[in-house]
């Protein structure tokens, strides 16, 4: 259990500073439902073409929505917030029950299930969510994209149709829109809905793909003037993505000018390798970001990808890796619903409601505790920025240089393996120092500086220090804690006292899916008081040393040393805003020019690291990332080859059950030896030949899932070789756990020039 620094008391003469932890350091959320009754209902317009959302292809207007109910004179009767959900990836029909099975898709195809199969609502998966929120006084809408989107084939710039999930969800706040000015007619909706949604405040949720979905929604508002002529101003106060994809389209999707939150399910056996924290890695990056947002991770050990959707009802993961499954009983996956649940009431209580509730923040600022109600039931693990903006935040060492702008003294380098890299499984720009040792020492640390020897610069406006930290996966015991202290540094060297780590962050893990998907090293943020460090001047701030003198022998990735100016229910990024911005299409471009403004220059030169201080052995190369071996891999049922020649339309707007006769591509259809299907996943089914990999993959069109196709360019298919290994995986080759063989690829004929 994290310690959090709040009240200290120096005893005179001796100088040990106790440390007292308050109530206060516990979250103080909602985890209940609230006054509000509710009344809800659904719609569901005839499918059609819209070249809006997918051209060539039939797609409907569906969703089920959720109302406030206003019965009691004490409650509030106003427009009311909005929240709108979106499904991920998933089979459109299924058979059975308890659990359903869902293995066909002509549902997206045809609007029609084969007899024996359901249609799968994939949107009433998220009902338990949507009371919750309905009952705190928010409308909510949850939009099913089966029609056309869900487990159909991509296209060369949209691999994972999640561009066109984003431009449905606006077709869905056009209508919306629409009926909340002038009402609509009983037969198309049962519900009253004229002036009762208030689009001012507008949040969304995304699952899986409806996590990348949810944030082409909202960059693809700002971008195509049609959508705010035809829906309205829309104020997106929040983006809360669960378990979501990053990089399925041509295009990279951040979350700019909003509160943003993603929560990551740590035994997650689809998106495997938990891609949605690279969102979070970008918007590191944003410094000039105004008006200032917060940007948060929030990782739930013990909880899986599917059961967040109560409609997929079949288990995604083999197991976790190192912490328990939640979903061993029914209770257990209603603990994982419920922690998704009470997670989002508290995040939309804090950035979307009108009446803003400042301690639902503190559930995502690592400083404080989990709520009880959430830490009862597992260890969730944050990653957190009140802000990147440099006016808040003031950046240390976030290790992005290899010039020697980090640094360990000379002396202090015994035993140490130390080198910068990217940390894994995060996004390319973000940088960390990996630090292994093997004895501990007072004389061993790390030095970062903010200023150069015999200078300092004045901290007295922050309230803590951060970084991000993670714990090697080599590591044998997972709940065995690693240790070292933190100690502030003056101009001549004046030292502070030394602040052990596990006053504030107990770092113990990592842990992840079982099987080959391995464990999940993610940074994490710890957050000290500046308190803590109590007699050291402030005003004479020069850097840090991150001392191994604690644990016998660690291995950690270090990363983004910075300074902030608050923490969470103290003050509020409102308190340094000098006026709200309206956030729409006549500014929005220019203020997303401005996020990533160059990083202001050091205040000082940093020494270089002399050569002499570095010890980079290859076992320390491979620190990280020796787990992920290919040899790790499952070897799974080896796939049939039905290799044939097709024509295709074209490859800027191609939907592959549609295609029609043109010698500039080939299909290569693929099916399993053994009769079982490919599983319509979040994740992308790729198709690797050789060096060269294909993501642009389909499925039958009578919707069975027994077979896959991939649509490849001539020229890339005449390059291939005979002979190439080639297999088919979901995601990423080093992490997915379902990958199947194919053998040496024997080319049929070329094509002709």
């Amino acid at each position: 259990m994290a310690l959090k620094a709040k009240s200290f008391l120096m005893m005179l003469g001796v100088g040990i500073f106790n440390h007292n932890v308050l109530a206060s350091d516990v979250a103080e959320g909602i985890s209940g439902n609230g006054p509000y009754a509710y009344e809800t209902a659904e719609y569901k317009l005839p499918a059609m073409e819209d070249k809006l959302v997918l051209p060539g292809v039939a797609t409907e207007l569906w969703a089920r929505v959720w109302l406030p109910k206003d019965g009691r004179e004490d409650l509030p009767n106003y427009n009311h917030p909005l929240v709108i959900f979106l499904h991920g990836n998933h089979a459109t029909c299924g058979h059975g029950s308890n659990p359903r099975v869902d293995d066909n898709c002509a549902y997206t195809n045809t609007g029609m299930c084969p007899s024996g199969y359901q249609v799968v609502p994939n949107h009433m998966g998220y009902e338990y969510a949507a009371k919750k929120l309905v009952s705190w006084g928010y409308a909510v809408a949850s939009v099913n994209a089966n029609r056309g989107i869900t487990c159909a084939a991509g296209t060369s710039a949209d691999f994972g149709l999640n561009l066109a999930r984003g431009k449905l969800v606006l077709r869905h706040l056009e209508l919306l829109s629409q009926w909340n000015k002038s009402g609509v007619k009983k037969k198309t909706f049962a519900l009253d809905i004229e002036n009762r949604i208030d689009f001012s405040h507008v949040g969304l949720v995304g699952h899986s793909r409806g996590g990348e979905g949810m944030r082409a929604a909202y960059n693809l508002y700002f971008e195509d003037p049609y959508w705010y002529k035809n829906i309205g101003l829309v104020q997106f106060k929040g983006i809360f993505e669960i378990g979501p994809v990053d990089g399925q389209t041509k295009r990279v999707l951040n979350a700019p000018l909003t509160a943003w939150n993603v929560l990551l399910p740590m035994c997650d056996g689809d998106v495997s390798d938990l891609q949605g924290v690279k969102v979070f890695d970008r918007m590191l990056g944003f410094t000039s970001e105004q008006p200032m947002r917060t940007k948060s991770v929030y990782m739930v050990w013990g909880t899986n990808h599917n059961y967040y959707n109560t409609e997929w009802q079949q288990n995604d993961s083999k197991g976790c890796n190192g912490h328990t499954p939640l979903w061993l009983s029914s209770r257990g996956i209603a603990d994982q619903q419920f922690i998704g649940a009470t997670a989002m009431l508290n995040f939309f209580n804090k950035y979307l409601h009108q009446e803003k509730m400042p301690a639902s923040a503190l559930e995502f600022d690592p400083y404080y505790e989990s709520m009880k109600e959430i830490s009862d039931k597992t260890r969730v693990d944050k990653e957190f920025i009140n802000t990147a903006h440099s006016s808040l935040t003031a950046m240390i060492e976030d290790f992005s240089n290899s010039d020697g702008r980090w640094g360990v003294a000379p002396a202090a380098s015994t035993g140490m393996d130390i080198r910068v890299q990217t940390p894994v499984f995060h996004y390319y720009s973000r940088k960390a120092a990996i630090i292994q040792w093997k004895t501990a020492s007072n004389q061993q640390f790390l030095e970062v500086a903010w200023a150069k020897p015999g200078e300092s610069r004045d901290a007295t406006f922050f309230r803590t220090l951060d970084f991000s930290i993670a714990r090697n996966a080599a590591m044998a015991k997972v709940y065995d804690p690693t240790d070292f202290s933190i100690q502030l540094l003056g101009p001549n060297d004046e030292l502070s006292r030394m602040v052990p780590l596990s006053d504030f962050h107990k770092l113990i893990g990592p842990v992840g899916s079982a099987g080959s998907s391995g464990l999940r090293p993610l940074m994490h943020t710890v957050r000290i008081d500046l308190d803590a460090f109590a007699g050291f001047t402030l005003s004479r701030l020069r850097g840090m040393r991150f001392i191994f003198n604690k644990s016998a022998s660690g291995s950690i990735a270090l990363g983004q040393v910075r300074l902030s100016a608050f923490v969470s229910g103290e003050k509020d990024l409102s308190d340094y805003e000098v006026r709200p911005i309206d956030i729409n299409p006549a500014n929005f471009a220019t203020l997303v020019a401005n996020l990533s403004a160059p990083r202001a220059a050091k205040a000082a030169p940093i020494s270089a690291v002399p050569a002499s201080a570095l010890h980079l052995s290859n076992a320390a190369r491979t620190l990280l990332t020796s787990y992920e071996g290919g040899s790790k891999l499952v070897r799974m049922q080896k796939v049939v080859r039905n290799q044939t020649l097709l024509g295709l339309k074209s490859l800027s707007d191609l939907v592959m059950p549609r295609l029609k006769k043109d010698p500039e591509f080939v299909k290569l259809t693929y099916t399993r030896d053994d009769g079982s299907y490919f599983p319509a996943m979040g994740q992308l089914l790729n198709l690797t030949i050789g060096s060269k990999t294909f993501h642009q993959s389909g499925f039958a069109d009578d919707g069975s899932l027994s077979e896959v196709s991939y649509v490849i360019p001539k020229n890339d298919y005449n390059s291939l070789q005979n002979g190439a290994e080639s297999s088919i995986y979901y995601g990423d080759f080093n992490t997915s756990g379902r990958r199947y063989f194919a053998g040496s690829f024997k080319k049929k004929i070329p094509v002709s020039e």
